[in-house]
């Protein structure tokens, strides 16, 4: 029998890109194995973020985000490499494509004062791509897997923990202050 997409997508929370999601990816996945076929839900299970440079998609929404998401993680192991090809080498992968307004717009964010600036501005970047794959699909399974991936991405935002980080950050700041005070020489 095959899967009502309409009602299916109109039973899922909106998203968007500055919230947080209302409902967790396994909750989604559940919620996928009720409503559609098991062909479909092992596809939505198996969706992730880093693109994987050995699969082949099922689907051309999937190759697609995966020919775009590592164009994107060369591109900016080049460019954090001061554009030295040769030193970035052992970190590149294959890539099936070669997206020129998105290299721009890396360069563009890669000069943004600070990380957490820089990480917002690749994950807005992200859903930008979202919303283009999108195109025309609305309610059809094309449509559930973009929504997959917003809420992949989401839920990866969702993650970052504000206190954690800055814990962490203390901690490194207090092992480096250590470090230098033991090289300090202590009288003259």
């Amino acid at each position: 029998m095959p899967s009502d997409f309409f009602y299916f997508l109109s039973s899922l929370p909106l998203l968007h890109f500055d919230d947080k999601p209302a409902l967790d990816y396994s909750e989604f996945l559940a919620f996928a194995q009720e409503k559609l076929t098991l062909q479909e839900s092992a596809i939505l299970s198996g969706l992730t973020l880093c693109p994987s440079s050995t699969e082949t998609a099922a689907l051309a929404v999937v190759d697609d985000w995966n020919s775009w998401e590592t164009f994107v993680r060369n591109a900016l192991v080049v460019l954090r490499s001061k554009g030295n090809k040769s030193a970035a080498a052992n970190w590149l992968r294959d890539e099936k494509g070669y997206f020129a307004d998105t290299g721009k717009r890396l360069e563009e964010i890669l000069v943004l004062p600070n990380a957490w600036e820089k990480e917002q501005a690749l994950d807005q970047l992200r859903w930008q791509k979202l919303n283009e794959l999108q195109g025309i699909h609305f309610y059809d399974f094309t449509a559930v897997v973009i929504y997959a991936y917003r809420l992949l991405l989401l839920t990866r935002q969702a993650s970052w923990n504000d206190q954690l980080g800055g814990k962490a950050f203390a901690a490194l700041l207090e092992k480096a202050t250590a470090a230098a005070d033991s090289c300090r020489v202590k009288d003259f």
